[in-house]
């Protein structure tokens, strides 16, 4: 399950330190994949310094001059006020596009085409021509949700060199004193083309070049690729049990140098910044102990000590299952049915690899989607992928 994948947000974090944070990706990547995604998670550091770069352009909206050719004609009303907070959900990580548009209305696919959740009541919808708002294709939605009206400006890029690029979509709820043809409008003609810093752009292709200076296999053995030379390696800086290996590594390849510090199945170059050393960087690394992905929106559940997860004071456990994965040492597994402060209650399970290193915890709100906490955990144990 690919909440269960080494969290590419903390991909973007250990890889681009420095740089401004870029808007997630997580929603985008397939439940099932583990093994192949791990491959390929630098894939989404590629692009980090370019979606740091566009994201504030990309995500601005502010209300605009009359329509460009090619926009919807608004209803007429009074220019619509800045948006209201985007809706979120409770829910923890959507499975696939249909999950997503069950969650919250609608999800745009792979192919830029529009997903609506069944018993969504589309009240309007217009396809926005190419080009609108910047983007390759676009949606405005008048959708009722649950019982609650949501107004939907959704916006999809086609990705670049298999990267994604953030594009600004607008989820608010009905705005008082305008109409929803003119509030689309407005977030429409409120759009900003990128704006891409050259240095960024640089070192997000220097970095592209460089993810084809090695490969690591399953126990996190390195093997190089031709024309690619190690100027310094530190052997297992982690620690991590046999047979299992990390390495830390100055590597050159055609004229590019990039530091990494590999682990099994995981391998994503770093450009250096002026100033930097390798011996600091790799401390800091080494510092930031157990890796681990929080999946979506939710509330704070525990924290994690030694490699296994701490329930937070203001959590109450109402149910504990030891390995419910069935892992196999030194891989571990244990999930909770939780109550937290507030009253809402969670259903948590964490994961530590076989690897002893990397981690994982998906996270699901009590009432949303599996009848029990037994058929819940059925449904990861499905997914079970390392």
């Amino acid at each position: 399950m690919d909440a269960r994948e080494h969290d590419l947000g903390q991909a973007l974090e250990h890889c681009f330190e420095g740089e401004p944070q870029g808007p997630p990706v997580a929603l985008y990547a397939a439940r099932g994949r583990r093994h192949v995604q791990r491959r390929r998670v630098g894939a989404a550091v590629v692009a980090a310094g370019l979606v740091a770069a566009v994201g504030t352009g990309l995500s601005a909206v502010a209300s605009g001059p009359a329509p460009s050719g090619g926009v919807p004609a608004a209803s007429s009303g009074p220019t619509p006020p800045s948006p209201s907070p985007t809706v979120q959900t409770r829910y923890d990580f959507p499975e696939d596009e249909q999950d997503l548009a069950r969650i919250q209305g609608y999800a745009i696919d792979g192919n830029g085409d529009l997903v609506l959740g069944e018993g969504v009541e589309v009240i309007e919808r217009v396809d926005l021509p190419a080009g609108a708002g910047h983007a390759d294709r676009s949606y405005g939605l008048n959708l009722v949700v649950a019982g609650e009206e949501r107004w939907v400006y959704a916006p999809w890029n086609a990705p670049v060199d298999g990267v994604s690029r953030s594009a600004g979509a607008q989820v608010v709820p009905p705005v008082e004193g305008t109409t929803f043809g003119a509030w689309l409008t407005g977030v429409v003609d409120g759009q900003q083309p990128p704006e891409v810093d050259p240095a960024v752009e640089l070192r997000a292709a220097q970095q592209a070049e460089a993810f084809a200076a090695l490969d690591v296999d399953s126990r996190g053995r390195v093997s190089l690729n031709p024309g690619a030379e190690v100027v310094q390696r530190l052997d297992n800086p982690l620690g991590l049990a046999a047979p299992y290996q990390s390495a830390a590594l100055r590597v050159t390849f055609r004229d590019v140098e990039s530091w990494w510090l590999t682990t099994p199945h995981v391998a994503a170059p770093y450009i250096p910044l002026d100033g930097e050393t390798f011996e600091e960087w790799v401390q800091a690394r080494k510092a930031q102990g157990v890796t681990f992905s929080v999946s979506g929106p939710m509330p704070p559940l525990a924290k994690i000590v030694d490699g296994m997860p701490q329930l937070l004071p203001d959590v109450t456990v109402l149910r504990r299952v030891d390995n419910p994965l069935h892992s196999v040492s030194p891989a571990r597994s244990v999930a909770y049915s939780a109550r937290l402060g507030d009253g809402s209650e969670w259903w948590y399970l964490w994961e530590l690899g076989p690897s002893g290193y990397f981690g994982a915890q998906v996270n699901r709100a009590v009432d949303d989607g599996y009848p029990s906490f037994e058929a819940w955990l059925a449904a990861q144990r499905s997914r079970v992928a390392w």
